[in-house]
């Protein structure tokens, strides 16, 4: 079994927000409990349109022997680069929502993720849709090959993307450091100024 570009379409023009209810129907219930997981999962990827930098502030006294404690950015789900002053050595670790440095100088290359599916741009879209219907045809019916299928668009969206520049080709989720664990407020639409813009 094929999915035709009828059937992405109709996924995409799902109501997710009014699914559930009485009298929805099994395939839009399983839709809208996927909805959520897998956009956050496409957010992973330096998408430019969710990419942002920050002059980071609030400093307060350091921990474990570093002189400054910055607050990322609350909106801050993924951190993509730390740039410290030129010619410094990147040494900081990350506590939470927070970098520790000896440094007064610190920006932070992060992304977000974008709630309004109004302006996502294509190629996410087409990602998105790929990845969603992947999910949903196992969990609905155990359709592995359509899975498989679905799963190959999404892989060559997120490759077209990057050919593109859609996801920045000069970030990579910044894993030098401890994991960040951030308090992940969302947006509703992106912040303009964001690099890659």
């Amino acid at each position: 079994m094929i999915l035709t570009q009828n059937q992405f379409d109709l996924l995409e023009d799902l109501d997710y927000e009014g699914l559930v209810n009485d009298h929805a129907q099994e395939e839009a219930v399983t839709c809208a409990l996927h909805f959520e997981t897998v956009r956050d999962t496409l957010f992973e990827y330096p998408w430019a349109f969710s990419l942002r930098a920050a002059a980071l502030s609030n400093k307060s006294v350091g921990v474990g022997g570093y002189r400054f404690l910055y607050q990322m950015p609350e909106d801050c789900v993924n951190v993509y680069k730390i740039v410290l002053p030129r010619g410094s050595a990147p040494d900081y670790i990350r506590i939470d929502d927070s970098i520790a440095c000896d440094f007064d100088d610190v920006t932070l290359y992060y992304g977000i993720i974008v709630e309004d599916v109004e302006v996502w741009p294509p190629l996410f879209r087409e990602a998105f849709i790929a990845r969603l219907a992947a999910t949903v045809s196992v969990a609905m019916a155990g359709l592995t090959n359509l899975s498989s299928m679905a799963s190959q668009l999404f892989i060559n969206a997120i490759e077209d993307a990057y050919k593109s520049g859609a996801i920045n080709n000069s970030f990579s989720l910044d894993n030098s450091n401890m994991p960040v664990s951030v308090n992940t407020k969302r947006l509703v639409s992106p912040v303009p100024g964001a690099p890659g813009k």
